[in-house]
């Protein structure tokens, strides 16, 4: 790569150590091949820039040191600096919604929901936890479970809904 600065290697410019048909830089330069490219890079630009004539020039300095440049006085500011820094409260980490796992559906199985859910649902004799049934959508009684702890049916509700298949 080429470094900025002028005259040799010690300025910051210098060719790279190759032979492009059996020349180096100082001869190929010769020979007017510097707007040439090839497939390690432009001749000029690359791989021979100090004897293409293609270096950068150093900046100059007007008083020869940059160390002792200060900013500007600004033109317009905003407030006086005696107010104190406000601190914002610090926000809650944003929750990604979670998909429903693919045996569980998105919506609350259909079937008479009409009644408010009761504060405990009461045991219901007749009625018991199959693994191997699920309603004629494919909703098995875990799901069904999940509705009922969540308050969006009864137990009642859940047992009394009929269509499975066991």
């Amino acid at each position: 790569p080429t470094v900025i600065g002028q005259g040799g290697a010690a300025g910051g410019c210098a060719d790279r150590p190759v032979k492009i048909n059996g020349m180096e830089c100082p001869a190929i330069a010769k020979m007017g091949h510097c707007e040439a490219s090839t497939n390690i890079g432009h001749v000029g630009r690359d791989l021979c820039p100090k004897s293409c004539g293609n270096c950068p020039t150093v900046p100059a300095f007007s008083n020869g040191n940059a160390g002792t440049y200060t900013d500007p006085t600004p033109a317009r500011t905003h407030g006086d600096g005696s107010a104190p820094p406000v601190s914002l409260p610090a926000e809650e980490p944003a929750t990604e919604p979670t998909a429903a796992p693919a045996d569980e559906p998105t919506e609350a199985p259909a079937g008479p929901t009409d009644e408010p859910p009761p504060a405990e649902a009461p045991a219901n004799e007749g009625c018991a936890d199959d693994a191997e049934w699920h309603d004629t959508e494919g909703d098995s009684c875990q799901v069904y479970r999940k509705y009922i702890a969540e308050g969006k049916m009864t137990q009642s509700a859940a047992c009394g809904y009929g269509g499975g298949e066991g």
